[in-house]
This record gives structure tokens, sequence and C-alpha cells, in this order.
């Protein structure tokens, strides 16, 4: 990876990601650490394409986000996600979310493969809630 896409992935952290991390605090009541491995996509083969066209941004954090706002549409649900969710891990490698210990980990594709859509994230977390 070279200076270009280094470039474009600090972007995206001073950009969007802090604005995704706001927006998950305030749907879940509390401040929730979120983490993104990041090594994975400035080693991504399509870096500038991923940044650029804002695919981390449609394949996995508006997708954690819908989850979570539909968790949190009711009472019930936003003690839910107050009381149990601690903490989001994003790993780009597509393979199945899990929920456990109050960590959240989705591990969506970046280039569409193994894209959890946010139904499927919302059931994971509601059966383990």
């Amino acid at each position: 990876m070279g200076l270009a896409e280094r470039k474009l992935i600090q972007s995206v952290m001073d950009g969007d990601f802090k604005t995704f991390q706001s927006e998950i605090n305030q749907v879940c009541g509390k401040d929730v650490k979120v983490n993104f491995d990041w090594s994975l996509l400035e080693n991504h083969t399509n870096t500038k394409y991923i940044v650029e066209e804002k695919i981390y941004r449609s394949n996995m954090l508006d997708r954690i986000l819908a989850a979570l706002k539909d968790i949190a549409g009711d009472d019930m649900g936003k003690t839910a996600l107050k009381d149990g969710l601690k903490e989001i891990h994003m790993i780009p490698d597509g393979k199945a979310p899990t929920f456990e210990g109050g960590i959240l980990t989705v591990r969506n594709g970046l280039a569409g493969e193994g894209a959890w859509d946010a139904t499927q994230i919302q059931k994971v977390l509601e059966s383990n809630l």
C-alpha cells in the first residue's frame, strides 16, 4: 500500500468513521466502542474504488446503523442495546456476523463478498440481546 491509499484511509477515519461513531452512540444512548480493521482495507486491491465510491459505507457502516436503528425503534429495544452492546468490531473479510459478550463483530467483505444485510445483522443481535 502506498501513500495515496494511506491518505484515502485517513480521510475515511477523519470523516465518515467519526460521523458513524456519533450516530452509533446516539442510537444506542451511550458510548459504544467501534473498531474497524483498517489494515485489510489498506491492503485491498481496490482500496481507491472502495473509498472513493463509499463502498465501505454501504457494505458495512450503513448496514450496521440500520440494524441498530430498527432494534432501537421501541423502548425495549433501546434498553436492550444500552444494556447489552459494548463494542462493534468491523472486519472486512466476508464471514458471518457474531454477537458474543456484548461485542458485535461484522465481517462484511468490502468488494461485495459475504456482505450481510441489515436484517441479518439485526437478527444476530436480537437473538443474543
